[in-house]
């Protein structure tokens, strides 16, 4: 029997069929490399390279149009250099003279090395919680960075909840997958908002308030995000770094050595998740055994949504979209020290192993305020034998010497410490934040009772 053209055609795709199609053409990964260093918008068609620091920028199509660069005002004989290059008074590779002056519309200063890299944020919440402040706004701050290639995810963490966690993962995973056949491997950011418990520091997955249950870190991450997407992340971190590091000098480094492949976990949790030595230990081990790369989180004894949004949100867009070729500490110390309010509030610990190293570091950034955490640091080690304050049993006092301390429990009173006593210990971020300090965490032995070994130096 002979089929009519009409019986000959091709049946129609079910729903499943076309929900599967359209999940496999959003995994084309391409990532668009004309973004301008100095205002950070994406290039038309004329477009400058500097040959000395490796800056894009943007120049005018037409006389009335959009760039940094005035139209025709380029010389075409001799090499570009970029504004800054130029005034720095560099030399042109072929010619002995610097670079012609030309129309320079921009910012002053290069701002961004930015990348549509290919990213995935993931945010497991507590079910249950009427505040998705956290939730709500990382979303809308990622959508805002306007990077095609970013995917955002939520999931629920609830009791037996976690294989459906885990099928939410599904189209993450299919993405990811797509960005390391690129060449351009994902980067990952987990964001847990939670409350802790107490004692151990663990997070709470479901139970509610009434019979709230706890789990360590790593066994939430890992249950609720699933084995295949912890696979896919290590897979997207080794193809970054077999990808090799730019041997091109300058500020801009595009390899995926430096922009692909990271993996950040942000415990935006309510309590005091470092504070306990299990939740603490748990979250470094994750980083030791390669789960993260980076593990961020609050030392503080609450949070505030809005006040820890802003640094959850800077530092996705610093990896993910504006990453320069600096590591992971560089990248958190240019967030933390824009965020001088949240410091007031709480200290930040973050736990990090860079690229190429096998050491892990665990920092503590804080804000010096003297009545309260001289330098950053929590004090509690009392004089008297026997003796045993809390940090907020401690009465600060300074002069224009140092500062020193009263224990209000016992009345014992310590010498005067400077600066340049806590200098081995405690350093300073930068010239722009010099309030802000950060020291190993936990805090060494020798800084926790500097009062009272100054004090035993000077009464013998």
């Amino acid at each position: 029997m002979v089929k009519t053209p009409q019986q000959q055609q091709k049946r129609r795709p079910s729903p499943y069929e076309k929900r599967k199609e359209v999940e496999s053409s959003t995994a084309v990964i391409v990532v668009h490399k004309r973004h301008c260093s100095f205002c950070g918008g994406k290039t038309g068609a004329r477009v400058r390279n500097c040959v000395q620091c490796r800056a894009v920028v943007c120049e005018q199509d037409s006389p009335e149009s959009r760039g940094c660069i005035g139209f025709g005002t380029v010389c075409e004989l001799v090499p570009f250099l970029c504004i800054l290059c130029e005034q720095a008074g560099w030399k042109s590779a072929t010619e002995p003279g610097t670079n012609p002056a030309y129309g320079f519309m921009g910012y002053g200063e290069r701002k961004h090395a930015r990348l549509d890299w290919p990213m995935v944020v993931v945010t497991l919440e507590l079910p249950g919680n009427s505040d998705t402040f956290i939730r709500d706004a990382v979303a809308l701050d990622v959508k805002h960075l306007g990077n095609e290639n970013s995917r955002t995810l939520h999931a629920l963490l609830k009791e037996a909840g976690n294989t459906a966690a885990q099928k939410e993962m599904d189209e993450a995973c299919t993405f990811m997958q797509a960005s390391i056949r690129s060449g351009w491997p994902a980067n990952t950011f987990v964001v847990v908002d939670t409350h802790t418990e107490t004692d151990t520091g663990y997070l709470q997955y479901g139970g509610g308030k009434t019979q709230p249950e706890f789990a360590p870190p790593s066994e939430l991450i890992s249950g609720y995000c699933g084995g295949v997407m912890l696979e896919t992340m290590e897979a997207a971190s080794f193809a970054a770094q077999q990808n090799g590091a730019s041997e091109a000098s300058g500020w801009f480094d595009d390899s995926g050595y430096c922009r692909g492949g990271w993996r950040i976990l942000m415990l935006a949790t309510c309590g005091q998740t470092f504070r306990m030595d299990n939740s603490f230990i748990d979250a470094k081990r994750m980083v030791e055994r390669g789960t993260f790369d980076l593990v961020l989180g609050f030392g503080g004894r609450a949070t505030i949504p809005g006040q820890i949004r802003p640094v959850l949100s800077a530092l996705v867009e610093r990896l993910g979209v504006n990453k320069r070729s600096v590591g992971l500490w560089s990248a958190v110390i240019d967030v933390v020290s824009q965020e001088l309010d949240l410091l007031q509030a709480t200290s930040i610990v973050a736990i990090y192993r860079e690229r190429g190293s096998s050491a892990v570091e665990c920092r503590e950034i804080a804000l010096h305020t003297p009545g309260m955490r001289p330098w950053g640091v929590e004090f509690a080690s009392c004089g008297k034998v026997g003796c045993a304050p809390k940090w907020y049993e401690f009465h600060m006092r300074t002069n224009g010497q140092g500062i020193g301390v009263q224990c209000r429990r016992c009345g014992w009173t310590s010498e005067v410490v400077t600066k340049a006593d806590v200098q081995e210990y405690v350093f300073s971020f930068n010239s722009t934040a010099p309030d802000v300090y950060w020291h190993t965490y936990p805090t060494c032995t020798a800084l926790a009772a500097i009062f009272v070994t100054a004090t035993k130096q000077k009464r013998p």
